[in-house]
């Protein structure tokens, strides 16, 4: 092999193989504990899950706390019953018992009735202040009757740092609640 088509292969390399190999290794960091060098701020949290060491500068120079990020920190669901499905639609309903707190119940169809409800994600979008929680099913084990199921659940979502006002509870794109707390 010529160095001519040494280097046209590392050429090559470079162009296609490198960037995918470097994927994350370059650009903004991921994560919370990812430290920059942004002049004297450092961005590693402390106990007060901070991004910016749970203080900010004011206008006189001294550090005042800053206000903690709203941040989803619990979510559970659990199928409370199941059977056939008839007539019974897919729905849910949602209350905010306190500032913290959002619960929901309602019911959704399933293969069988022998599937269980899941949570397949929750988020929590600062503005407008929405939880939305992406529900799905998974089997269950053992003999189960040929029919469409309905099962029926309850869960919670906790936020912490801001009170959620609204809130968006979904199964495979469908819409069973959205929400609007009182604020």
């Amino acid at each position: 092999m010529t160095s001519t088509m040494k280097r046209r292969a590392l050429l090559q390399w470079l162009g296609t193989g490198c960037p995918l190999f470097l994927a994350g290794c370059i650009g903004a960091p991921d994560g919370p504990s990812a430290p920059t060098n942004d002049g004297d701020r450092s961005t590693t949290p402390d106990s007060e899950g901070s991004p910016t060491g749970g203080h900010e500068p004011s206008a006189t120079g001294e550090e005042t706390p800053s206000p903690a990020l709203p941040t989803v920190t619990g979510a559970t669901v659990q199928t409370v019953g199941s059977g056939c499905r008839s007539d019974e639609s897919p729905t849910a309903s949602v209350t905010f018992p306190d500032e913290e707190t959002v619960d929901f119940s309602g019911r959704l169809t399933a293969p069988t009735p022998c599937h269980r409800v899941t949570i397949e994600a929750v988020t929590y979008d600062e503005q407008p202040r929405q939880v939305a929680v992406a529900l799905g099913t998974e089997s269950g084990s053992g003999a189960c009757a040929e029919c469409q199921g309905v099962l029926r659940f309850d869960g919670t979502v906790t936020v912490t740092g801001g009170p959620p006002s609204r809130a968006r509870i979904v199964h495979e794109g469908q819409v069973l609640a959205a929400v609007e707390g009182s604020d």
